[in-house]
């Protein structure tokens, strides 16, 4: 681990952004080996220019914007991504400042926050991240170092086009934005532009990008929403024609309530009030029910006048109500006619 001096501020900048562009292939690698698609990998390839001698190949760019995205994963990822990032952080912690490995680990702990970790210029402005041709002078500038390459390396253009075909076999794992197909569609576009020979993995790059670009998982997000938002509208709307029922069936066990309440009170009077009655065991269970609906009009009739009317609710009233309601009804059974004995009061 290289310990922190007087670093003039550009050289810093340049260190933190190759630092990046390695923790960026790093995040790439981790993906790949778990077989897992991150789209927004791809919205930070650039063409490594060919030449007349040389095959146009795939390189990635430092891009700050795509870490933000990272919180959006299941936590399980997140965490693994994590733990993944710090030991392959151990590997290569000799070639870079302390400070830059500090502030590294501390913005992974803070939900992959990297806005800022270094000043961005013109070439990557994270506000207009458009993949770009970058040409032998800007390589330059932000030049790699050739690390040891192990048994098991894979090359940058390998590692990109590898994650391109998981994007293809298997859904986004975060929510895919028109942002980042405008940004694919661009690195396409210029892809096709490209005048010199292309190598064989920026070709099935090509071919994989082009598949992925024609699906629109954007529309098809949408067309979910819209699903949902239907789901969610009859079910609110499901939810209010129960309350409705829940209400009516309260109002309805309130009335029977109140007019059960009013029977046994007119009873504690006048006792005697069954005996002018219908006795309903004698009939059907449909001329039962007529029956009973015609003995509770009666129980609402005396409560009207009560309260309304304000009748007084004694043995006399009750008895002559109960005697001139029925007579005015004619009850009939086949075989049977229904008569209200008289009052011998």
């Amino acid at each position: 681990m290289q310990t922190q001096t007087n670093i003039p501020t550009n050289e810093l900048e340049g260190k933190k952004k190759l630092f990046m562009k390695w923790a960026l292939n790093s995040v790439r690698k981790f993906f790949n080996n778990n077989q897992l698609p991150y789209h927004l990998l791809s919205t930070c390839v650039s063409i490594k220019p060919g030449s007349a001698n040389r095959c146009a190949t795939l390189q990635s760019y430092p891009n700050q914007g795509v870490w933000k995205y990272l919180k959006e994963l299941p936590e399980s990822v997140r965490r693994d991504l994590t733990m993944h990032l710090n030991n392959e952080m151990k590997l290569v912690e000799f070639k870079f400042q302390q400070s830059i490995l500090i502030e590294f680990k501390d913005r992974i702990l803070k939900d992959f926050d990297f806005s800022s970790f270094y000043k961005e210029s013109k070439n990557f402005n994270d506000n207009n991240e458009i993949p770009f041709i970058e040409s032998d002078q800007n390589e330059q500038q932000v030049k790699q170092k050739k690390w040891c390459k192990g048994q098991d390396f894979v090359s940058e253009s390998k590692q990109i086009l590898i994650q391109m075909q998981l994007c293809n076999r298997k859904p986004p794992l975060i929510h895919m934005k028109q942002l980042h197909y405008h940004k694919l569609r661009t690195l396409l576009e210029k892809i096709k532009e490209h005048k010199f020979s292309m190598s064989e993995e920026m070709k099935q790059f090509k071919h994989e990008l082009e598949q992925f670009c024609k699906q629109d998982f954007c529309q098809e997000s949408e067309k979910k929403k819209k699903v949902k938002a239907n789901h969610d509208q009859q079910q609110n709307e499901l939810e209010k024609v129960q309350q409705n029922c829940i209400i009516k069936v309260e109002d309805e066990d309130n009335k029977n309530d109140i007019l059960r309440i009013f029977k046994q009170r007119v009873k504690s009077i006048e006792p005697g009030i069954s005996l002018f009655l219908p006795d309903l065991s004698k009939f059907e269970q449909q001329m039962r029910n007529n029956f009973q609906e015609v003995e509770d009009n009666y129980y609402k009739n005396l409560y009207f006048k009560e309260k309304v009317e304000e009748m007084e609710l004694n043995s006399k009233n009750i008895l002559a109500e109960c005697k001139q309601y029925y007579e005015a009804l004619q009850f009939k059974e086949p075989r049977q006619k229904i008569e209200v004995q008289p009052d011998r009061r």
